[in-house]
């Protein structure tokens, strides 16, 4: 999003609030785009937005501890896959950034409508094999905690201390403090 907001910026138009910037979401980013700065500024702003990207996607570190759960899910033979808000393109380069290892199941364009509908997760665990009362969710937002709960499936969100308790949510401060040896026999 910090990416989409600068080319906002760029082009010289406010920023929506964020309630304003969900409604506007579509299932590409260039699609977002023109959703927020118009099919006039579309060009001078989607070339601001890929030099943002660009910039943000060479410096992502992912959150402490993500390796070692990859890496651990992995060994344990759990099926593993991101589903994902962004584009396929986007998404894959921060996954390449971060050194991760995991694969993409579903992005923004795999799912219409987009997150926090539930169909791109649920998309996602067709692929995995994965029934949605055996899935865990793990996500970092409210997008996250509603999507995960519109699919029925157990989710964490990780580091979102400001987002209400709800049932089927469980917030974490860090990845570390995921039950992860738990998950494999449920």
């Amino acid at each position: 999003m910090a990416s989409l907001r600068h080319a906002v910026r760029t082009v010289g138009l406010p920023v929506p609030d964020s309630e304003s910037f969900a409604d506007r979401q579509r299932p590409t980013d260039l699609e977002t785009l023109s959703s927020l700065v118009g099919e006039d500024r579309l060009s001078s702003g989607f070339a601001a937005y890929r030099i943002a990207f660009g910039r943000l996607s060479g410096t992502v570190r992912p959150m402490p501890g993500a390796h070692a759960l990859v890496s651990r899910l992995r060994g344990s033979g759990v099926a593993l896959g991101v589903c994902t808000g962004r584009s396929r393109v986007e998404a894959q380069m921060l996954l390449d950034s971060a050194g991760l290892s995991v694969p993409l199941l579903t992005a923004r364009e795999d799912a219409e409508p987009p997150k926090p509908d539930p169909c791109g997760l649920l998309a996602a665990l067709r692929t995995l094999g994965v029934d949605r009362e055996r899935a865990v969710y793990v996500g970092d937002g409210q997008a996250d905690s509603d999507q995960g709960v519109r699919a029925g499936v157990r989710t964490y969100v990780v580091g979102a201390a400001t987002l209400a308790p709800r049932p089927g949510v469980t917030s974490v401060a860090s990845l570390r403090e995921l039950p992860i040896l738990r998950w494999r026999g449920q």
